[in-house]
């Protein structure tokens, strides 16, 4: 028994043996014979104990190619070479040359916003889509640039000449960028300075307690540091809203309110720019719209027929169309029909002037020539004010005349100039004016400075109520799309300004009521 299962046991040890051998030899096939696996050959270091061992088998199984194609899962692969010292260097120097491409971009970015181009359209429209982004995201950039160099100066990008160099770029843009941030803080005194001017010295002071009590000229950090987040959740909308019966799909507006607004709430009209050719109630002026819904105004923004289809004034007449609608329909919403700030911006500046500037004028009213259609007051954002070009600001290429002549008037400014300067609010000075404030960017390349400051001055040449002009030195066009921190000053001043007339206008009324009152007790007693 003893005998069998010895050689039951020596079967299975032989049975092993053999099996064990041929797995050596699919896993080394190179090892010559005669050599016991695991012992290291003439081109392998003899070493000691197990870790020689090991290491004569992974040498011995070298050929992992071969060996995958055997299908054999028990020969390690070979570990792979590392780099040379020539490769990483110069992988070093393809990063330090990415750094300074990256830098060097920027550094031009905030060099176009500190001094931005002009020239041909193409341009000047490049430059002013740089300019924009980089002024009034500053902040922004300031982080990201600085995470782009922690990044590349991590692996390696300042050792080289190129890394060091985009290094030096980095630091000139960081300069321009904080100078531009300090800037855009600087507006919120500004902003004062102006409606002191305009108003007179603590116009706020005398604002309605009601109005004046929410007002905060302190900045929403959470709306700059996060400008593109969705707001406004806790204001209702109605979207979409017809205002004429014509049939014209751009005949609609949008309605923004608290969803606990008071009677008699006072209205902006919100009217969107775009060259009078694009644009949309729902992409401009949302900063605005929402701060002052939040305070108690109801804001309707608008949709108006564009060109090429249509032909000036349409614009206008559609504009006045929804001041129609408004008298007729804003008290069902909360809104005090008598009292309407017109706003918006570019185009939409241009508009909000004209419909201050053009009050119960029956050539743009056709069909509606009974309705009133005043505003308590004009707000213009980097407006157009005058499509002849009187100063001559716009140079030899105006790029804006072409535009006017095929697409918007669709006449010539030579032929037919009566109608250009009747299109222009430089020309429309004249009979009652109401309260009016601009706003405009000193680097804009669009709607030239020097055109609001001539309408300024004109303004306030011709008009008995207040003419409150604000001029952002670093501000390019279109500076209130977004809640950036110019923004935000600007939209401070607009308040107080609003609220203001808003207050003048009650007492105004209230005096008059009275004076009323008492001729009609004079009346009764003689």
């Amino acid at each position: 028994m003893a005998g069998k299962g010895e050689d039951g046991n020596a079967g299975g040890e032989s049975f092993r043996h053999r099996e064990s051998t041929q797995r050596r030899a699919r896993c080394a096939p190179n090892q010559p014979e005669g050599r016991p696996y695991g012992v290291a050959g003439p081109s392998t270091p003899h070493r000691q104990g197990r870790y020689g061992l090991l290491l004569a088998n992974k040498v011995a199984c070298n050929d992992v190619g071969h060996a995958w194609r055997q299908g054999r899962r028990w020969c390690n692969p070979q570990p792979r070479a590392r780099c040379s010292a020539n490769e990483e260097a110069d992988v070093f120097v393809f990063v330090s040359w990415v750094f300074l491409i990256l830098s060097g971009g920027s550094a031009l970015f905030t060099l176009n916003a500190l001094f931005p181009q002009r020239g041909s359209s193409l341009r000047v429209g490049l430059s002013f889509f740089n300019a924009w982004l980089t002024t009034e995201l500053a902040l922004h950039q300031l982080l990201l640039q600085g995470i782009v160099l922690g990044v590349m100066a991590s692996v390696g990008a300042l050792e080289h000449w190129p890394g060091q160099l985009g290094g030096l770029f980095a630091l000139a843009s960081w300069g321009g960028l904080l100078h531009l941030v300090r800037e855009a803080q600087r507006d919120g005194a500004v902003v004062a300075a102006a409606l002191d001017d305009g108003l007179g010295p603590g116009a706020s002071d005398d604002i309605d307690v009601e109005l004046r009590r929410h007002m905060n000229p302190s900045l929403d950090w959470r709306l700059v540091l996060w400008p593109f987040r969705r707001s406004g959740r806790d204001i209702l909308r109605r979207k979409d809203v017809t205002y004429s019966e014509t049939g014209n799909p751009r005949h609609r507006l949008d309605i923004y309110h608290r969803r606990d607004l008071a009677p008699g709430a006072p209205i902006l009209l919100q009217i969107h720019g775009g060259a009078w050719m694009i644009g949309d109630k729902r992409t401009q002026g949302r900063p605005l719209i929402h701060h002052l819904a939040r305070r108690g105004w109801l804001c309707i923004a608008i949709n108006y027929s564009l060109s090429p289809k249509a032909t000036w004034p349409e614009h206008l007449i559609d504009c006045k169309r929804a001041l129609a609608w408004i008298r007729a329909h804003a008290s069902e919403y909360g809104g005090d029909p008598s009292f309407v700030v017109a706003t918006g911006g570019s185009a939409g500046g241009h508009l909000a002037a004209m419909v201050g500037l053009t009050a119960n004028d029956p050539a743009l009213q056709p069909g509606f020539e009974e309705v009133d259609t005043t505003v308590a007051a004009f707000v213009a954002f980097y407006g157009v004010f005058d499509w002849t070009d009187r100063q001559g600001v716009r140079g030899k290429r105006d790029l804006m005349r072409p535009r006017l002549e095929r697409f918007i008037v669709k006449a010539d400014r030579d032929h037919e100039p009566e109608v250009f300067d009747r299109a222009s609010p430089m020309s429309r000075c004249e009979g009652p004016i109401p309260p009016a404030m601009i706003l405009h960017g000193k680097k804009d390349t669009l709607a030239p400075v020097q055109e609001a400051q001539a309408f300024a001055s004109r303004l306030q040449e011709f008009s008995e109520e207040p003419v409150v002009y604000v001029e952002f030195a670093g501000a390019h066009h279109a500076f209130d799309v977004f809640p950036s921190v110019r923004t935000l000053h600007a939209i401070h001043g607009v308040e107080v300004f609003a609220s203001w007339v808003a207050t003048h206008r009650r007492h105004m009324t209230q005096r008059g009521q009275a004076r009323a009152t008492r001729r009609g007790e004079a009346q009764c007693h003689s």
